[in-house]
């Protein structure tokens, strides 16, 4: 019989039950003992709990979280509503000046309602701000920048409008996204030099790497395609990209660019393959 929770008699039960909280509140409700005691039995007297184990309990926790954030709505319109946040979200936080000689009012508000209203799975109301923002890319209003590079903004328009015309109401995301644009904005603040951009792209291109392999993992945990539909969704624009300029892309940038569409392509053919094995 295991000792109560917080009990100083056994270090190794007071880490596993730690470890627990990577399951959502209801798993550990439900099945929290059950497996405290499973784990305890499984390794005996020791003190510390094995690299191992704690390795297949925190991912399974981590997927079991995934699986339930992913199974409140149809599969692609979350992995849709996330790939379109994740496209906004980052396009906006490099095309909003928040620098008070740069600052374009009207152009900022749109911009932080817009990813807002995203964030909170209001897709009608986020449509019309983005069809707005897009056609200010291309000059066709005088209140935002325009854009050479125009098809992130119509990739969100388009992902919005089949959201739009779909019966009930997306779910809220995560407040964390808020925070690509808003760091990004606060690094206007930060005088950077050649030294200092090299590095911010390298930890950019960074993230992306590795936002896309978790997409990986997370679409071998919950075996559909939301997950590779997101992915595919966030890449789209930076091919449309790389297509219209690859005479200016050398080797460094065509093998980054076939690395995360091979990630893409890996998430979509586990997402297949699953699929097809239900």
């Amino acid at each position: 019989m295991t000792a109560a929770p917080g009990s100083a008699a056994d270090p190794l039960e007071r880490t596993w039950r730690r470890l627990l909280v990577a399951y959502p509140p209801a798993y550990r409700r439900e099945r929290g003992e059950e497996l405290v005691a499973t784990l305890m039995e499984a390794t005996g007297e020791r003190r510390w709990p094995p690299a191992r184990e704690v390795l297949h309990l925190v991912g399974g926790g981590l997927a079991a979280r995934v699986r339930e954030a992913g199974g409140r709505t149809a599969w692609w319109a979350d992995g849709l509503h996330v790939g379109v946040l994740a496209v906004a979200a980052s396009t906006y936080a490099g095309k909003v000046h928040v620098l008070p000689h740069l600052v374009r009012p009207v152009w900022t508000a749109l911009a932080v309602l817009l990813v807002l209203a995203i964030m909170r799975g209001w897709v009608r109301l986020a449509l019309p701000l983005a069809a707005a923002a897009a056609l200010q890319a291309h000059g066709v209003g005088d209140f935002g920048p325009w854009s050479e590079h125009p098809a992130p903004y119509w990739v969100v328009v388009a992902g919005l409008a089949v959201l739009a015309v779909r019966p009930g109401r997306m779910p809220s995301r995560s407040w964390l996204w808020a925070l690509v644009p808003i760091g990004c904005w606060a690094l206007q603040y930060v005088n950077f030099g050649y030294r200092e951009e090299i590095l911010w792209l390298l930890f950019w291109a960074g993230v992306e790497v590795t936002a896309l392999a978790a997409a990986l993992l997370a679409t071998v945990a919950v075996r559909d395609g939301r997950w590779a539909l997101a992915a595919a969704v966030y890449v789209a624009p930076g091919l449309v990209y790389l297509a219209a300029n690859l005479p200016d892309h050398g080797r460094k940038g065509l093998v980054y660019w076939a690395l995360l569409t091979l990630l893409v392509l890996a998430s979509a053919v586990t997402a297949r393959r699953a699929r097809r094995l239900r």
